[in-house]
């Protein structure tokens, strides 16, 4: 069902004001993004439900963005870093995944960071440079490695003590 949900999301995009009418390459472009975007809001949120409302929303924003005649240079950036402002706003909480039986024991380790450090972490998960993670999370590069450093101490201390 999870599957077929994500399938069908490029088709709820393009009910997205605008969005029909585009040309096809930008609004393509724009859809290329999608698996990393849901990935980071999956994580966000912790919940399938929450994560398609955060995409459909950064989407949504983005686009009517670009339809207002911002140049978007870097879709993947600017929907991660939309998708981010959102999150932060609505203050997920991340209860984690549905059902015990998806859960993992690392996911278990970010939902006890607080919420920007386990926004930075996933950053990092989804290959982002440091440069690209600094204007995502809207912070210097300095700040961000000391988060993150931060980040990962707190889940190798937990894991070693695990151990």
């Amino acid at each position: 069902m999870q599957r077929y949900r994500l399938l069908m999301w490029p088709a709820l995009l393009r009910s997205v004001v605008g969005f029909r009418s585009a040309a096809p390459a930008r609004a393509e472009h724009a859809l290329e993004y999608l698996n990393d975007v849901y990935r980071f809001a999956w994580f966000l949120s912790g919940s399938s439900d929450g994560a398609e409302k955060l995409v459909q929303e950064a989407y949504e924003r983005t686009w009517r963005e670009y339809l207002r005649g911002r140049t978007i240079r870097n879709w993947r950036l600017s929907l991660l870093r939309c998708l981010l402002d959102i999150a932060e706003d609505l203050r997920f909480s991340g209860e984690g995944p549905e059902g015990d039986e998806r859960r993992s024991p690392m996911w278990g380790e970010l939902l006890k960071l607080d919420f920007r450090r386990r926004a930075l972490v996933i950053l990092d998960a989804l290959d982002l440079q440091l440069v690209e993670i600094a204007w995502v999370a809207r912070a210097s590069e300095a700040e961000v490695t000391r988060e993150w450093r931060a980040a990962l101490e707190a889940l190798d201390a937990r894991t070693d003590c695990e151990h």
